[in-house]
């Protein structure tokens, strides 16, 4: 098995009966699977559920849940399964609390704007069912159907980055504007060079983590100390305190400072000779 970086695969399952109009859909985890060599791989199985009319539609990669820390540009979000029949999923939400336990939740993280070599995954709903599909258009015409709030999402597949499970297979990203992005084909020239800076998804993240913008630009990573020494406040002298001010304001200042000078030492001799 190669280096995904923390990215497994999830499988979308469709149920669909045109004579009853019923249609559903289901995203499931990829079921790890023991090799002859003693390594692992990952697989869906053949339907989610004891229904025979499932079956399995499309596969796309994501992050697992416990990833951290969540890349820029990623959230986490949760696919609301039902606990009882027909037991398919029935929303696609965002999860702000990453320790969160809720057991009727499928989740993965993935890009919540679109980027290179990624795909749209349109969420579309009816009454309280979804269905997960490529097709930004819904499985009927039925007027009832929406999308929901977030939809669409983005995500890698194998159409757009490989089979990342295959031997020696190794997928690399980019950081581009604190993004990490999945850099397997030509990229336009707006998101910089085609080999510069190249990284397993693991290291961009914490390259990306640590970049400073200056003017505009991505530099190199700091130490504490830089940063500390940069950002602290230099000591003023007289001098650029009075840089800026005229010469005969500062002539009058002074002028006022002595009178005042003298002011004080006379009221001091004058209370001790009394």
């Amino acid at each position: 098995m190669s280096d995904t970086g923390g990215l497994i695969p999830y499988c979308i399952y469709h149920y669909i009966d045109p004579s009853t109009e019923t249609y559903l859909g289901y995203i499931g985890t990829g079921r790890k699977v023991l090799l002859e060599d003693g390594s692992y791989t990952y697989d869906c199985q053949s339907e989610p559920v004891t229904l025979k009319q499932w079956f399995r539609a499309e596969v796309f990669y994501a992050l697992r849940p416990s990833y951290r820390p969540i890349p820029s540009n990623m959230k986490l979000f949760c696919i609301e399964v039902v606990n009882g029949f027909p037991y398919d999923s029935k929303n696609l939400k965002t999860i702000y609390d990453p320790f969160h336990n809720e057991k009727i939740c499928e989740d993965f993280i993935t890009y919540n704007q679109p980027v290179p070599n990624t795909e749209r995954l349109y969420i579309h709903k009816i009454a309280n069912h979804i269905f997960p599909s490529f097709n930004k258009d819904p499985p009927t015409k039925n007027s009832n159907w929406t999308q929901t709030d977030i939809s669409p999402i983005f995500v890698m597949t194998e159409r757009t980055v490989g089979n990342i499970f295959e031997k020696g297979k190794s997928i690399k990203f980019k950081c581009n504007n604190g993004r990490c992005l999945p850099w397997v084909n030509n990229i336009p020239d707006m998101y910089g060079s085609y080999d510069d800076n190249l990284l397993p998804l693991d290291e961009c993240v914490l390259y990306c983590n640590e970049l400073r913008i200056v003017d505009g630009s991505e530099v190199e990573p700091t130490s504490l100390i830089d940063s500390i020494n940069n950002n602290k406040v230099s000591k003023l002298s007289i001098k650029d305190v009075f840089k800026n001010v005229p010469g005969p304001v500062v002539g009058l200042l002074i002028f006022l400072f002595i009178i005042l000078l003298f002011y004080i030492i006379y009221m001091f001799l004058n209370v001790r000779s009394r």
